[in-house]
């Protein structure tokens, strides 16, 4: 699904979380989480050359066997996944670097089947959701 505003993407969040069965984490929460993550990488980490537009994701365990997974790239992308073992599903995700973009969507392609995004986003709208 495709969104073009930060309500749509708020809406789409919230939906996708509800339908995997999240009732504790919630489209705040993942907001929250991925504002940090960026903030993280855009402040904290910065050497003077980095690219703000270099592609990273990033991962949250959330209870009851859901794994959410948001990707920065030329857009905005996250994928919710079920899983039945989320201590190997960690241990695996933990493997990769940050930037291992490529690697982690393969990971995802290949043991959860999810080849596409739950939900897809432009990176300014994005931006804008997380600072809402």
């Amino acid at each position: 699904m495709i969104v073009e505003t930060e309500h749509g993407l708020s809406t789409a969040v919230q939906a996708l979380l509800s339908g995997a069965g999240s009732t504790r984490y919630r489209e705040r929460d993942l907001r929250r989480t991925n504002k940090a993550c960026w903030d993280w990488i855009a402040k904290d980490h910065l050497a003077p050359s980095h690219d703000l537009t270099a592609p990273f994701f990033d991962f949250i365990a959330v209870a009851k066997g859901i794994a959410i997974f948001s990707f920065f790239t030329d857009q905005f992308e996250i994928y919710i996944v079920r899983v039945d073992d989320q201590d190997e599903v960690v241990r695996t995700v933990k493997s990769f670097a940050m930037s291992d973009v490529g690697p982690c969507k393969a990971y995802l392609t290949s043991v959860h089947g999810k080849a596409t995004p739950d939900v897809v986003a432009s990176r300014p709208v994005a931006h804008l959701w997380m600072e809402s």
